[in-house]
């Protein structure tokens, strides 16, 4: 190892020299798995494949038969409640219910014919659901229902038959998630939560005694959230219920018998990930045991929790926020620094088998990211082309959320990069999940200044030891990472070039016109109390475009409902009035978040070529 001031980095050969990567391979390891769920002999998760136009499939996998995918084309499973999905299929009772995309309807099956069909509830693009949970007596599902209405978006819980029949569960609360039956069917959990929050700031847990019929009695809130968030509510075999609470500071697990909340395993790391989305499933409650994962700075833990609690294996990577168990195999999905991911199962005493993912990764020099700091403290991923400073070009991620997270986890688009010469920094800036509840909450309030403060320290810190140099550091960010960025072009002079997707310009435009789950997120971030708060103003890019030199390069989705079309227009044209050099490329059919091979493809080339037009090498 190589020490450096407020930088620790591996030995990487001077004769770094990877195998030239292909496009292809770059988006086709971008295949993301999901949802892991066990219903034996099989398990289940969801496949997005962006060589199907990101077409995300339910596929199953037992020793018996292999991988098999269930749901043919055109089907394409993917939920819009809050716009970010999730939850789109549940397996249970030897059923399957899911939702499709092509159509918003509902589907069902049994586990063995799999013949799809269609429940005639209401179901469009205006009435939507997700996050379901099957009866034990496999009648109907509980699920989240969100109906847009010409002046109002109304969330509540419902129950759905098999002949489609809705009944209103809970209403009231303005977002709910989570719903979860006791094994005897008797009993309801869910999580809710009102604005001005984020299911990651203030959430409450809920129970009910449910019947038969779908409906509930005797709703009552196990635990307010008033100073904590709760998500991923679970029954144990026994009835007992659990939910992970970060009340003490990290998201931790804890059991809610007749006494007061107990923490099974206190841990000063994460044991959840901010539920942008639906289905995560961090913990899993078998008959005698418990597993759990957490994730720390350098990597992720799988726990096991009975009279004792113990780590089982530490990886390094990232774990995604997704376990399943049956019998004596745990399955898990797990991208290392050397390798996209991959679906495993786990048995003590055995070596990991690979169930799902790509197997013959290792016979590249990947380079793996270093954890650094500044000398400020801001935590930072570095990947580094040479042992020593060597005034490489480096590209600055910002990442999205803001509420998201930097890891050391394999990313094929960072491999994509450096195969093409260009050092990666990616920043962890306050306000970044992973880091506990105080530092996630700090940015409320200062988004646009605490992660651009922090941001533009990791810049000066790479231009000040020599890891780059003026006119070779690059600037990247996408949604609320853009945002960021563009900030950050205001303060600074010191980026050759920007390259950002579908990013936030102008905040009073988006706060008039954002869906209800970020409406009042947009407030809170910046510390305004309404849409004509001057603090939106204030801090909006667009107000402050002029100070811009930097080139810019702008891809935007035509179809993006989180942060519309609108908004790349402005910024072009805010620049273009100042003759700052600007590109912006629109994809149609294109959301927030790009799925398309073509697509990422094309995004990937524009942006390699920009940053070579503009920057200064050799």
């Amino acid at each position: 190892m190589i020490s450096g001031v407020g930088v620790l980095v591996q030995v990487v050969p001077e004769a770094f020299n990877m195998t030239k990567l292909s496009l292809d391979w770059v988006v086709g390891s971008a295949v993301r798995r999901s949802q892991l769920q066990n219903d034996q002999p099989f398990l289940y998760w969801l496949e997005s494949r962006p060589e199907e136009q990101g077409r995300s499939v339910l596929c199953r996998w037992s020793s018996e038969r292999g991988i098999e995918d269930l749901t043919p084309a055109p089907m394409n499973l993917r939920a819009r409640v809050h716009e970010y999905g999730g939850g789109e299929f549940a397996v249970g009772a030897g059923k399957i219910f899911c939702i499709s995309d092509h159509d918003q309807q509902l589907y069902w099956s049994d586990t063995q014919s799999l013949q799809w069909q269609k429940i005639t509830c209401p179901a469009s693009h205006d009435i939507r659901y997700t996050n379901f949970c099957w009866h034990p007596n496999g009648k109907f599902v509980v699920t989240v229902r969100e109906r847009h209405q010409a002046e109002h978006v109304l969330n509540d819980l419902v129950s759905i038959s098999l002949s489609g029949v809705v009944v209103q569960v809970a209403s009231g609360a303005d977002f709910y998630s989570s719903p979860t039956i006791s094994p005897d069917g008797e009993k309801l959990a869910w999580i809710e939560w009102n604005n001005p929050d984020m299911p990651w700031d203030c959430t409450r847990l809920m129970e009910a005694t449910l019947e038969a019929t779908g409906h509930i009695e005797d709703a009552r809130c196990i635990s307010d959230g008033r100073a904590q968030s709760l998500q991923q509510p679970r029954y144990a075999p026994d009835g007992v219920l659990h939910a992970l609470s970060d009340v003490d500071g990290f998201w931790n697990l804890y059991r809610f018998g007749e006494r007061s909340p107990q923490p099974l395993l206190p841990l000063q790391e994460e044991c959840a990930m901010a539920p942008w989305s639906f289905g995560q499933c961090s913990y899993t409650l078998a008959e005698e045991r418990i597993y759990l994962l957490s994730w720390g700075e350098t990597g992720s833990t799988l726990w096991q929790i009975d009279s004792t609690a113990k780590p089982l294996e530490h990886f390094q990577g990232r774990l995604a926020p997704y376990v399943a168990a049956k019998n004596d195999q745990i399955f898990l999905l797990h991208s290392d620094t050397s390798s996209p991911e991959q679906l495993i199962c786990r048995q003590v005493g055995r070596a990991a088998k690979v169930i799902s993912g790509e197997t013959n990764a290792a016979g590249h020099n990947w380079v793996s990211p270093n954890l650094c700091h500044t000398e400020s403290g801001v935590p930072f991923w570095l990947y580094p082309l040479s042992a020593e400073p060597s005034s490489k070009p480096t590209i600055l991620f910002c990442h999205s959320g803001p509420t998201g997270v930097a890891s050391p986890a394999f990313n094929p688009v960072y491999q994509f990069w450096l195969n093409n010469g260009f050092q990666i920094a990616d920043v962890n800036y306050r306000g970044s999940e992973g880091h506990g509840r105080h530092w996630r909450q700090s940015l409320l309030g200062h988004w646009g200044e605490y992660d651009v403060a922090d941001s533009l320290a990791v810049a000066r810190f790479l231009l000040e030891q020599g890891w780059c140099r003026e006119g070779s550091l690059f600037l990247r960010g996408n949604s609320a990472g853009g945002f960021t960025a563009l900030h950050l072009l205001v303060q600074s002079r010191c980026f050759a070039a920007a390259a950002l997707r579908y990013p936030v310009v102008d905040l009073p435009t988006l706060a008039g016109v954002s869906h209800k789950f970020e409406a009042a997120y947009l407030l809170r971030l910046v510390g305004a109390e309404s849409l004509d708060d001057a603090r939106l103003q204030e801090r909006s890019p667009l107000r402050v475009l002029d100070r811009v030199r930097t080139p810019l390069l702008v891809s935007q989705g035509e179809a993006d409902p989180v942060v519309p079309l609108a908004q790349a227009e402005l910024l072009k044209h805010a620049l273009e009035q100042q003759n700052v050099p600007v590109q912006l490329s629109c994809f149609a059919g294109e959301g927030h978040g790009f799925r398309s091979a073509s697509t990422l493809m094309a995004c990937l080339t524009d942006e390699l070529t920009f940053f070579r037009h503009h920057g200064a090498f050799g």
